[in-house]
């Protein structure tokens, strides 16, 4: 739906969808309809005749959880002006004053630049968004495209380990006048707000609890060079659902998270991993025919003998996955350690619909931390973003380097070694 005004204002409705309709009449008995609709975003221009300075992207669900962030400064000065005016015209008396409150400074924006854009990711006042939980957002230099700006919200989303809800944007000119904006209905990506922040990598120099602006940095602009590789618009969709799924889902989830990155590394390095168990055509040629001989020669049922077909002539030579996944992880210099492996072997449970009772929810749970860690291993090797990660599957929530695999737990007390 589209609406125009005065002075070239123009303003777009995406996503319309009634709700509500009535009708009414007024006193000249003539009938009225009233139509109310739910809108998935609404986008509106307001200037022509200046170009955009500056970007803003409201955000919710800006959590830092227990970290700090250390970067940039933002100083927030508000001044006021009282005026008292005795009489009018040329004798009139005028009285003001200026007050002056102490100005309020912090130094938690994240000052970076990422794809060659600067921006600041800062809170946001919850007096200015009302209604919005943990409001914050990016402020831009410059007027970087709406692709740009959505590959950097998805990165920073993964590298502080908290999904940046997405709630519009504001164009402002060099002298702060807005230019345009744009207000999106939040996506529903399940419990999000429930999910605590936990960076897959390590952030910060010494302690382990603060964020520093330029490691930040550098880990964002390292996924973002391998944005279109790892297919990670796709891949960000399944990680924060799989980090969304209920206990007896997640590791499905994480499963095919997982599968779905490796088949992107696979699908941009094909020489180094191929997908077939015999490369050479010449020695595959001969032995598919002779199986489709003997099929052809048992005397079998159509509807049998089809699919045996199909088996040869379709994926009888490819690699089985979870050799591919052995290759990949052999390829990238990551290698599984016990408990790894065992849940990595375990992740088809829960796809293929397997009985969680109440004895396995903890090792469930224990389970799915194993697969998001091998996640975020993978992630961190290939893009070279950290050579440290978060280890929240052992007490005390280790930090390892990325090649290093989680130790298996001490026995209990008393239990044999």
């Amino acid at each position: 739906m589209e609406f125009a005004g005065n002075g070239g204002i123009h303003c777009t409705a995406h996503g319309v969808l009634p709700f509500s309709t009535s009708e009414t009449h007024n006193a000249e008995l003539v009938k009225e309809t009233t139509q109310k609709a739910q809108v998935h975003s609404l986008t509106a221009q307001l200037r022509n005749d200046v170009p955009p300075a500056y970007t803003i992207d409201w955000l919710g669900n800006l959590n830092r959880g227990v970290y700090v962030w250390r970067g940039s400064s933002i100083n927030e000065k508000r001044e006021t002006v009282d005026t008292l005016t005795l009489g009018h015209g040329a004798g009139a008396i005028e009285l003001s004053a200026r007050a002056l409150p102490m100005p309020n400074m912090n130094f938690s924006a994240l000052e970076m630049v990422i794809a060659g854009v600067r921006l600041f990711l800062c809170d946001c006042a919850s007096e200015v968004s009302k209604g919005i939980e943990r409001p914050g957002y990016i402020f831009y230099v410059g007027n970087p495209t709406d692709e740009v700006r959505t590959k950097i919200r998805q990165v920073l989303s993964f590298c502080l380990g908290n999904y940046l809800v997405y709630l519009g944007s504001t164009m402002l000119s060099e002298k702060s006048e807005m230019v345009s904006f744009t207000a999106m209905s939040p996506p529903s990506v399940g419990r999000v707000s429930e999910i605590p922040a936990l960076p897959p990598a390590f952030l910060g120099n010494g302690n382990a609890l603060i964020a520093e602006q330029k490691i930040v940095a550098r880990v964002a602009n390292a996924v973002y060079a391998h944005y279109n590789e790892l297919r990670f618009n796709s891949f960000s969709w399944a990680y924060w659902h799989a980090m969304c799924a209920p206990v007896h889902m997640a590791a499905g989830h994480f499963g095919a998270a997982i599968e779905a990155l490796q088949n992107a590394y696979m699908k941009a390095h094909p020489a180094e991993l191929g997908k077939t168990l015999i490369t050479d055509k010449a020695k595959w040629a001969p032995l598919k025919e002779a199986f489709l001989k003997a099929i052809a020669e048992a005397g079998l049922e159509p509807a049998v003998s089809a699919i045996l077909t199909n088996k040869v002539t379709s994926n009888l030579n490819q690699t089985p996955p979870g050799v591919l996944s052995e290759k990949m992880l052999a390829e990238i210099g990551i290698t599984l350690g016990q408990v790894e492996a065992a849940a990595w072997k375990r992740r088809n449970v829960a796809a293929h619909g397997g009985e969680v009772d109440l004895d396995s929810v903890i090792p469930t749970v224990m389970e799915t931390k194993l697969l998001k860690i091998i996640l975020h291993r993978i992630v961190l090797k290939i893009t070279g973003a950290s050579d440290r990660y978060y280890d929240d599957y052992t007490a005390g929530h280790a930090i390892r380097n990325v090649t290093e695999p989680v130790p298996a737990p001490p026995p209990a007390s008393g239990a044999a070694p």
